[in-house]
């Protein structure tokens, strides 16, 4: 890894350390960290389970639309990969589908957002609420409403373009 402590100490450098190092075999970081920017740009501090599975399953469904694989190993689908494709295949309604989403997507990416090389990243975005939901750190406010921030404009991309932030400072 790259970054210095001291980038890593602020948002913006945490949030690029966690989606440019952190192990990303398939997008959930990104779609998670949108959600927590919308949620932050939206002045919400508090948000639920199913209020984050129904934000996270609508993220993910919008970047499954480009067809592109969520996962190195071919063959293989991710969780949410499965969800999605029920959902459309009418299988399962949306409610369900946000259900499921509440209940098996989360396990990796929610306790390991934080994590870059096996280390935790001293800027926490969220913490866990006792009822399985999350509470919004100061840090998601200073990193994710940001007036030119690109997190949480259009569909979800691997890559450094939506991690660029100008006119910003911490």
């Amino acid at each position: 890894m790259t970054e210095t402590r001291g980038v890593l100490d602020e948002p913006v450098g945490a949030w690029r350390a966690i989606v440019l190092y952190g192990q990303n075999t398939a997008i959930y970081k990104i779609a998670l960290g949108q959600c927590l920017a919308g949620f932050a740009a939206e002045g919400r501090d508090r948000i639920s389970l199913p209020e984050l599975a129904a934000a996270f399953f609508d993220r993910y469904a919008e970047r499954l639309r480009s067809g592109q694989p969520q996962l190195l190993t071919p063959g293989r689908l991710t969780v949410m990969e499965r969800v999605v494709a029920l959902y459309r295949q009418a299988t399962l309604s949306r409610d369900q589908a946000v259900e499921r989403v509440g209940q098996e997507a989360f396990g990796d990416v929610v306790p390991r957002f934080h994590t870059v090389a096996d280390r935790s990243v001293p800027v926490r975005f969220y913490e866990r609420s006792p009822d399985g939901g999350l509470v919004l750190t100061d840090a998601a406010y200073s990193g994710f409403t940001c007036p030119n921030t690109t997190l949480t404009g259009g569909p979800l991309a691997v890559g450094t373009s939506q991690l660029k932030t100008t006119g910003c400072r911490l």
